[in-house]
């Protein structure tokens, strides 16, 4: 598959997104944490995170300037 079909698969997961939104009545990020993740006990499961839960972010790294080196990609405070 050309990239060109992964962008329709993340058109395609919106367009289900906005329908469970206006099926529901809830926003996706609500519809998902009560009716997915708080009966599967998924507590760290969110679209928003806590302080606590950034803290406990593995590091991610992106190629760097320099050929072989990595730098730390910078996550921005919840």
């Amino acid at each position: 598959m050309d990239i060109t079909g992964f962008q329709l698969i993340g058109q395609g997961i919106t367009v289900a997104g906005r329908l469970i939104e206006i099926a529901s009545g809830e926003s996706y990020a609500d519809y998902l944490q009560r009716h997915i993740f708080e009966p599967l006990k998924m507590k760290d499961s969110t679209f928003r995170l806590t302080a606590e839960q950034a803290r406990r972010l593995a590091v991610t790294y992106k190629p760097g300037k320099e050929k072989a080196l990595l730098e730390v990609v910078e996550i921005p405070d919840p």
